[in-house]
């Protein structure tokens, strides 16, 4: 036991009878904690572009192939399904390509598709400035439905329009419409070709516009 005197006045204390209690029993009010979104999507942002070239995390197969040749690449799932809700459903809704971890892309061009996978993790991409370079890529991203490059490649493609440019546009598409589900690069083709005929259809790519297409465009 400890005591101590205070005037006339004694205090007995004994530290034995005193009960350990627990801070979280304590009637605390609750408190909600955040961390602020705009600094939580910037550290993502930053670690999904540096977790992205992480070999250990690349599981699932990616196989390219043309009629020439065929390539192969190793991507992380994740990364693949966080930009691209076809590789989500491909990858995590029961289908084989998420079983097997392998995903047929052939047909793509491995180029390709890595520039289009930059562009979806955030990065800059050097990219070929003739407007059908542009489409091309754009309707890659189209396919996979990452629609941020999506309007980044239309953009750059109808800023980059010029007669010869809109006819090769044409060309790249076929006979899929101006753009197939490029709308604003449709519009851009359509609005130059009733404007500039005699421009766009001198250009040597505008022959190899099918009759479809054609008519689609002035239509």
């Amino acid at each position: 036991d400890h005591s101590m005197e205070s005037g006339d006045e004694q205090w007995l204390f004994d530290w034995r009878s005193l009960e350990c209690v627990e801070i979280s029993s304590l009637p605390w009010q609750e408190c909600l904690v955040s961390v602020p979104k705009d600094a939580i999507e910037k550290t993502i942002f930053s670690q999904v572009q540096h977790l992205q070239e992480e070999d250990a995390l690349k599981d699932v197969k990616l196989l390219f192939g043309t009629a020439s040749q065929s390539d192969h690449s190793m991507e992380s799932g994740f990364i693949l399904s966080m930009i691209s809700p076809v590789f989500r459903r491909a990858l995590c809704d029961g289908f084989r390509e998420g079983a097997e971890k392998r995903v047929d892309l052939s047909g793509v061009e491995p180029r390709r598709f890595r520039q289009l996978l930059d562009l979806g993790l955030g990065r800059g991409v050097a990219v070929d400035g003739s407007p059908g370079a542009l489409v091309e890529l754009a309707r890659l991203a189209d396919r996979f439905e990452m629609l941020l490059p999506l309007q980044s490649l239309e953009d750059a493609a109808v800023q980059a329009m010029t007669p010869a440019g809109c006819a090769e546009v044409l060309s790249v598409c076929g006979d899929e419409s101006a753009a197939a589900q490029l709308g604003r690069v449709a519009k851009g083709c359509k609005d130059m070709t009733l404007a500039r005929f005699d421009e766009v259809a001198a250009a040597p790519c505008f022959s190899e516009l099918g009759e479809a297409g054609l008519v689609e465009l002035v239509s």
